[in-house]
């Protein structure tokens, strides 16, 4: 009966001894498996937000340069349309008329074209990497040629990051009835 109970107690020793490094096993294995899952989150969330508010200043940004044209634009400013516009810019109108940059800035400068009022309605920007598309809905007084005109406009510009500043590329606007 000694030996047996010397056998049984070695026994639950053993296997208690067995249970514990089990258990101390299961639990780093856990431990571990959730600090990689919360710092895989973390590093998700992290990431969105840092991308989230990218987009947001580069938003920003490109609203700004939207107001800093329209101001060039209305002020007759051809140092600032110098800076805004792409050497390559292609300046597209509602009635077919496609101007390159320096058609536009003389003709901004020589009042041939010369804006009186452009209120925005509605600008949407959409973000494509180092490419800005704007969609713009605006009401627009000028004179073109001598001859005023009023529009109801739906605008598209196309916007890059060229050497780490955002230059007009493309615009076009066509008329609303």
């Amino acid at each position: 009966m000694k030996y047996f109970l010397l056998i049984v107690f070695a026994t639950l020793a053993y296997f208690n001894g067995q249970a514990q490094d089990t258990v101390k096993h299961v639990v780093k294995r856990n431990v571990q498996d959730t600090a990689k899952h919360i710092f895989k989150r973390n590093a998700q969330d992290t990431a969105k937000h840092v991308v989230n508010r990218n987009k947001q200043e580069t938003k920003t940004e490109i609203s700004s340069k939207m107001t800093q044209l329209r101001t060039a634009l209305m002020g007759r400013d051809s140092v600032a349309l110098d800076s805004l516009l792409a050497e390559d810019v292609t300046y597209g109108h509602s009635n077919g008329m496609i101007q390159s940059r320096s058609e536009l800035i003389r003709s901004v400068m020589s009042r041939e074209q010369d804006y009186k009022k452009m209120d925005v309605r509605k600008m949407d920007i959409r973000l494509f990497g180092n490419t800005a598309v704007v969609n713009v809905e605006a009401d627009v007084s000028l004179i073109m040629t001598g001859k005023p005109l009023d529009l109801d406009m739906d605008v598209l510009l196309v916007w890059i990051k060229r050497k780490g500043s955002w230059k007009l590329v493309a615009r076009q606007s066509v008329k609303n009835s």
